[in-house]
């Protein structure tokens, strides 16, 4: 192609066999050993100006003449074919996130935007997800529409949908929850289920002092000996940091030495362990319940109201469903607040 032209930085034609480098810029031809020596076009102050190479048409075949353009209008086609369309809701994909839309809602189930609202976010990993799992939005599960149903489970509908649908249809209502096996109470109140939490927080408390009883009151135990060893080893008003250590560890010999520290260790654990597999075992179930509730109590709600138009109706059932993070906390402060109630109780009675 490129044959009786010569390399503009040696000045030697090319040969038939040559290894040739071209500009991607303007076209120009040059030894690949030149190119790499210079690194860069010997017209690269001109290319600012639009300069080309100009061929020979005697050399070179005309439909060689532009091949640099074609080049160029090929790449970004293939990059332009690469981006895929922006989401929209006239072709029911939500125009925040991607997801797909459930068919007349004005609300995305995923993100809760509403449609034609200024988009804050794009999530491309919810792209063409159908929170419906594939179910028909009038399908029902428990009794309640899955496109209620997936409103209140909002977050991983998708995944969430088809097991509370087998728990539905299983006659035993037992199941299997990862997330609810090991953080328990907490997840509960992660899905805002704050009724079941504070129920399995109850229960959890209550194992826990049944198995202190039936091991013989370790808890008094370890109470008594600290008592015996305080008053045995220190004698002023205010210990010093060394006589309390002290007292620390005489109270963790005894209570080695005496098997309390092994019975409270099982104790803790085994109401913990009890706890976490009921959970796992239970979630589906409770989770279930608590979407039904939630749209039986929206559905009185709307029947008092009266005036509640169906996209009100839906962005309630949003609002009240999905996940939260603040209710992690809640649940952690909830238990202490019932360990320490139960604890003040048994003191009192306990005398």
């Amino acid at each position: 192609m490129f044959e009786n032209k010569t390399c503009d930085y040696c000045g030697e034609p090319f040969a038939k066999n040559d290894d040739v480098v071209v500009c991607p810029d303007c076209g120009a031809p040059y030894h690949r050993a030149c190119w790499d020596k210079h690194g860069e076009c010997a017209h690269k102050a001109e290319h600012a100006g639009g300069y080309l190479y100009a061929k020979d048409e005697a050399t070179a075949p005309v439909a060689d003449e532009d091949f640099v353009g074609e080049i160029r209008a090929e790449m970004a086609q293939q990059k332009q074919e690469q981006v895929p369309p922006a989401p929209t809701a006239e072709a029911g994909y939500c125009e925040n996130c991607g997801a797909k839309l459930v068919d007349g809602n004005e609300y995305c189930v995923y993100c809760a935007h509403k449609q034609g609202d200024p988009v804050t976010k794009h999530n491309p990993k919810y792209a063409q997800v159908d929170p419906l799992a594939g179910m028909a939005p009038e399908e029902t599960i428990a009794g309640e529409t899955v496109a209620d149903m997936a409103l209140v489970v909002r977050n991983n509908s998708a995944k969430v949908l088809p097991k509370l649908k087998k728990t539905a249809d299983r006659k035993l209502k037992l199941g299997w929850n990862w997330p609810a096996l090991f953080f328990g109470y907490l997840y509960f109140f992660f899905r805002k289920m704050y009724k079941y939490g504070i129920i399995v927080i109850m229960a959890q408390v209550l194992l826990l002092n049944v198995l202190n009883f039936a091991l013989g009151d370790p808890v008094t135990k370890t109470n008594q000996i600290l008592s015996q060893q305080y008053n045995a080893t220190i004698e002023s008003d205010n210990p010093t940091q060394e006589e309390y250590m002290k007292v620390l560890e005489a109270t963790a010999l005894e209570m080695n030495t005496s098997g309390v520290t092994k019975q409270i260790y099982m104790m803790l654990f085994g109401s913990v362990l009890t706890a976490h597999l009921a959970c796992a075992l239970l979630f589906e179930w409770l989770y279930l319940k608590h979407c039904g509730d939630t749209i039986k109590r929206m559905k009185n709600s709307a029947e008092i109201l009266g005036g509640m138009s169906k996209s009100e109706y839906r962005l309630n059932l949003l609002a009240r469903g999905g996940v939260s993070i603040f209710g992690i906390f809640i649940g952690y402060f909830a238990k202490m607040a019932i360990e320490q109630f139960v604890a003040m109780i048994m003191s009192t009675f306990g005398g």
